[in-house]
């Protein structure tokens, strides 16, 4: 179960969209050994990135790493996380505060947000956005991140239309109530689950919304041509530090090796590095070769419905001992990869430096 990095080519000059792309900057250059490196920010430009195809750009069905790099930059919500440190930081909420025991929160809202259709998002919105995801007939694939929300339960399950633990108090005063104490909540509320999104805009284009995506965040959406490209243009009413870009083309293509190729013939600033040519692509292109953990894991899992796994616990401990993490990671991956500790990556709450319990171990392995 190793633990993912991304390893990833990309031109100095857009180096803060690892992270962000709504802090990118067009930069003037100077010489470098291989690509251009970065002197000060310039506006303008527009950033080419390799992409495959997401599955959608709702916010109630987002879910998969590709629709999450777009949907990041049309959708906001009330927190975001520091790409360094990924403590929670204000984004859509200025302020939050619990009472005693963490099972009520309240939000204060920015004043003067605006959803692309440049109508002002208040605390109402809120609740729309979050009783669209919980209802049972939206039958989102992400909605379980609401669960902790008093009333979760009843929308699922179909009984309510309404999270009954989601209130706006006023235009710009969320209050959540959960079923239980939960002093990290806001920890989750980065996801792309919980943005707002414009009833306007959802009833206007029902299911095709994920095709016309409209939200808060620092670009608007213009189009999508399946299999081809997605294109946003900067959001010039963006509450948050204004883009510098111009624009984005997301580039679609059927795997790595594609945009690996699009990258070295220069139609490409960012793509991903295929694997076997991690090593390589460090020698040509120096410190333009990235790679860094992101919050994800790789694992193999049993069937434990079928007799083999489900009655053979020897077995399973067996496979667990067998399984090389660090070759893997190390000869496989080149490197681009690190062993997991535990079922969750570092910087998520509750992460644990060693939560494994089988490692590497032949011996064991024959013993069982």
């Amino acid at each position: 179960m190793p633990r993912v990095l991304r390893s990833k080519l990309i031109l100095l000059l857009v180096l803060a969209l690892i992270v962000s792309t709504a802090g990118c900057a067009q930069k003037k250059t100077r010489k470098s050994k291989s690509l251009n490196r970065t002197e000060g920010p310039v506006r303008g430009g527009t950033f080419r990135y390799f992409l495959m195809e997401p599955l959608t750009l709702n916010s109630a069905h987002v879910q998969e790493s590709e629709g999450i790099q777009v949907a990041k930059q049309i959708y906001d919500g009330l927190v975001d996380y520091d790409p360094k440190t990924m403590k929670v930081k204000p984004a859509m909420a200025k302020s939050w505060k619990s009472n005693k025991s963490a099972t009520v929160w309240t939000f204060k809202l920015r004043k003067g947000v605006k959803f692309h259709n440049e109508r002002e998002c208040k605390a109402q919105d809120f609740v729309y956005s979050w009783n669209r995801i919980a209802v049972k007939e939206t039958a989102s694939e992400v909605a379980y991140h609401l669960a902790p929300i008093k009333g979760f339960e009843a929308c699922q399950e179909g009984t309510a239309k309404r999270l009954e633990g989601v209130k706006a108090r006023d235009d710009y005063t969320l209050e959540v109530t959960l079923k239980y104490p939960y002093a990290e909540f806001p920890t989750i509320l980065g996801h792309i689950v919980f943005s707002p999104v414009p009833k306007e805009e959802v009833q206007k284009y029902g299911e095709k919304f994920g095709e016309n995506p409209c939200g808060t965040g620092p670009f608007k959406f213009v189009e999508w041509m399946h299999d081809q490209r997605i294109v946003l243009k900067r959001n010039p009413d963006y509450y948050g530090h204004k883009p510098y870009l111009d624009g984005i083309v997301f580039k679609i293509f059927d795997d790595e090796q594609s945009g690996f190729s699009e990258f070295k013939a220069g139609n490409l600033d960012d793509c991903e590095i295929p694997p076997g040519q991690i090593k390589r692509a460090k020698v040509i292109y120096g410190d333009c070769a990235l790679i860094e953990p992101i919050l994800s894991l790789y694992s193999y899992g049993f069937n434990m419905d079928a007799d083999l796994w489900g009655n053979n616990q020897n077995l399973r401990r067996a496979l667990n001992y067998a399984l090389d993490r660090k070759s893997i990671c190390g000869d496989l991956w080149e490197g681009a990869m690190m062993p997991a500790v535990g079922i969750l990556p570092k910087g998520i709450p509750g992460f644990q430096k060693e939560a494994i319990l089988y490692n590497h171990n032949p011996v064991r392995q024959r013993i069982f």
